[in-house]
């Protein structure tokens, strides 16, 4: 399964968030406690917020895995940031390992990342193509049914006028869900 983490707090180094503790993330990624499968070797996926350069958030995802990935841990070293969302990947069965399908994934000025997997994703996919809007299904780069539901969720949060209040966020999250379960 995968894992990930996520951080708000004050700002610090992102290496330090990533490889620092004794249990940190990438450590975790190669020697998970209590899972059948100790290892997350599918990919890896940061984004963080720099709000004095972008509202938008950055990401660097990469297929690699998150132990040996060269370009994570150097530009890990010059990142400072106050939130962040990080994750490794053991993609499902099936499931085509390469940096589209790597969380998190990013559009305007969400990040979105999710653990486990959707059932009964297949049907969830065939509908997304015949009903999504053009520029929601266009946020799809890859095959997953995290992306999947996240251009779900960003057709949602459009159709209720683009909400920035944590209210409107959280009614376009409830409304994902419902969906979701009216259409699987």
């Amino acid at each position: 399964m995968c894992r990930f983490l996520a951080y708000s707090g004050e700002p610090l180094v992102l290496h330090d968030l990533l490889y620092g503790p004794e249990h940190s993330l990438i450590a975790q990624s190669c020697a998970a406690r209590r899972d059948e499968d100790p290892v997350n070797a599918d990919g890896v996926g940061v984004g963080w917020f720099a709000p004095e350069i972008s509202p938008f958030p950055a990401v660097f995802r990469s297929p690699q895995p998150a132990w040996s990935c060269a370009s994570l841990r150097s530009v890990s070293t010059l990142v400072r940031t106050g939130l962040a969302f990080a994750h490794v990947r053991s993609a499902s069965p099936g499931s085509e390992v390469s940096e589209a399908n790597c969380h998190p994934f990013a559009s305007g000025p969400f990040l979105w990342m999710h653990n486990g997997s959707v059932g009964g994703f297949p049907h969830l996919r065939d509908w997304a193509r015949r009903y999504l809007s053009g520029s929601s299904f266009a946020q799809i780069r890859g095959t997953t049914d995290s992306e999947h539901l996240f251009a779900l969720f960003l057709e949602q949060w459009a159709e209720a006028g683009s909400p920035r209040d944590p209210e409107g966020l959280l009614d376009a999250f409830r409304k994902t869900l419902a969906f979701l379960e009216d259409i699987l």
